[in-house]
């Protein structure tokens, strides 16, 4: 269970509430970037990982807190995105993942950035 929140802090950086609808286009394109994140960060291609992120700062201190995290956690696994507000450029995702055999949700926030969504990295 312990692995389970270590990897879920990594997600769970990037909470919020927003309200509005999404249009198929924007899911799917949320959908990729999330499945992009989850396969790179899996593989262990961190510099990879962070092309679906934004707004993290310093690109060191970010790979090595992807480096950690995944070190304390198993495989992450996408589930499926259970709810979906889009408003604007933002979006927020509760998605459903699963580590080392534990199952739980998160939310998520992406921003449209220059056409393509991206997770918020936030602390």
């Amino acid at each position: 269970m312990r692995r389970f929140l270590a990897a879920f802090t990594l997600v769970g950086c990037l909470l919020a509430a927003c309200g509005g609808g999404a249009a198929t286009g924007d899911r799917a394109a949320i959908e990729d970037t999330i499945t992009g994140y989850v396969q790179t960060y899996n593989a262990r291609d961190y510099s990879q990982c962070l092309t679906y992120f934004t707004g993290y700062g310093d690109t060191n201190e970010a790979l090595a807190s992807l480096e950690f995290f995944r070190g304390m956690s198993g495989e992450l696994k996408f589930r499926e995105i259970s709810e979906m507000a889009v408003t604007g450029s933002t979006a927020t995702v509760t998605v459903v993942f699963a580590i080392g055999g534990d199952e739980g949700t998160d939310e998520m926030r992406l921003e449209n950035v220059g056409g393509q969504w991206k997770i918020l990295w936030e602390q």
